[in-house]
């Protein structure tokens, strides 16, 4: 822009002298201005000394500037283009002799047809429109349309503002709401874990409560319930799944063992007779490399002249058990434990024999995963 300042020549200075119209200096810094299209604070300070060259803003002046105006509209003008367009736009309109302090009919005319004479309104005519609106001391109605269409446009930025706004609070209120049901899922899942893996290990052992643990099936199935009712991604859904899967599959088990634990019968110790303790305690006492154990019938007296008592071999239980395998992989047999096939405790022990520990392992394992 500096390359294209309107300066005047020697020739012009000299006609200056005499008076050189206003009209013909503004149109040669026009011509200046519209080299590059855009007008910078220099130009503006050039403007200005012109059109208040002679004290005031006429109609061509006024006219100039919004020919001027149009011609830059679009472009990234200096902020003091429109402070000079609005302030002398404004005096032209407000400080003349005929209607100071307000807009004639002639006057909003002439601004209507400035206005829209291009088509558009830009952002240097809207605050020139709110100048005169707050300085006019009335509007005329020909121009209550103008002002309208720039309280609509302010009308429609604040909604879009409210919009943007709102769109933002969904957004942080939803991400948290979300974090906070992860939270809940993953607690509850969790608590059904340690739940399936207390009870798992307590049907480990021959004398298991089994009112407690499905007190505990109810426990991890009531989180489970909570945990699905806050499940919102596949991922939470699939571990609510997973553990629900856990809770079927160690109820299952717990009512097969209690099953079995009821279906053996309770057989009573028969108590030993006085005469037969006698008997234990003497041979013990003669033999004392003789192990209890071995004595399985008492002596009879001698004044009953029966025949010695007969000493029957002891044989283990894995040994026995051993013998008689059930038949199929680990695993088949895993099942059928959890089936309930074998009975509970001891009398699983005994008909799993050396497999025992093998199978409740995978026991363990199906019923985890």
């Amino acid at each position: 822009m500096a390359d294209n300042k309107f300066n005047l020549s020697k020739g012009e200075e000299k006609k200056d002298r005499f008076n050189i119209p206003k009209e013909i200096k503004l149109q040669a810094l026009k011509k200046s201005i519209l080299a590059d299209g855009v007008i910078d604070a220099e130009e503006v300070k050039q403007l200005r000394e012109v059109l208040y060259s002679d004290g005031k803003i006429d109609k061509k002046g006024a006219d100039f500037l919004f020919e001027l105006n149009n011609a830059v509209s679009s472009k990234s003008n200096h902020e003091s283009w429109k402070t000079l367009f609005v302030e002398a736009i404004s005096t032209f309109l407000l400080e003349d002799e005929q209607s100071p302090g307000e807009i004639d009919t002639d006057e909003a005319k002439w601004l209507l047809s400035k206005i829209q004479g291009d088509g558009r309104l830009d952002k240097t005519e809207k605050a020139l429109l709110d100048n005169i609106k707050n300085k006019a001391k009335e509007i005329p109605p020909v121009l209550k349309p103008l002002f309208s269409e720039t309280k609509k446009s302010k009308w429609w930025l604040w909604l879009l503002l409210v919009v943007v706004a709102i769109v933002v609070i969904i957004i942080c209120v939803k991400n948290c709401s979300s974090n906070g049901t992860n939270k809940i899922v993953t607690e509850k899942t969790e608590q059904v874990n340690a739940k399936v893996a207390e009870i798992t290990s307590e049907l480990q052992n021959p004398n298991v409560n089994f009112d407690e643990a499905e007190a505990k099936i109810v426990a991890a199935q009531e989180a489970i319930d909570v945990a699905n009712a806050n499940a919102t991604t596949e991922e939470e859904k699939q571990a609510v799944a997973e553990a629900q899967a856990k809770v079927e599959a160690v109820a299952q088990a717990v009512e097969a063992a209690k099953q079995a634990a009821e279906s053996v019968p309770q057989t009573p110790t028969e108590p030993v007779s006085p005469e037969a303790e006698e008997t234990i305690s003497q041979v013990a006492s003669e033999h004392p490399a003789t192990k209890p154990a071995e004595l399985t019938k008492p002596a009879t007296s001698p004044s009953q002249n029966s025949q010695p008592a007969t000493v029957k071999p002891v044989t283990s239980a894995s040994t026995t058990s051993s013998a008689t395998l059930p038949k199929g992989t680990i695993e088949e047999k895993a099942k059928r434990v959890i089936r309930g096939d074998y009975g509970n405790g001891a009398e699983r022990k005994q008909a799993l024999g050396s497999e025992y520990r093998e199978i409740q392992s995978k026991v363990n394992e199906i019923i985890n995963h």
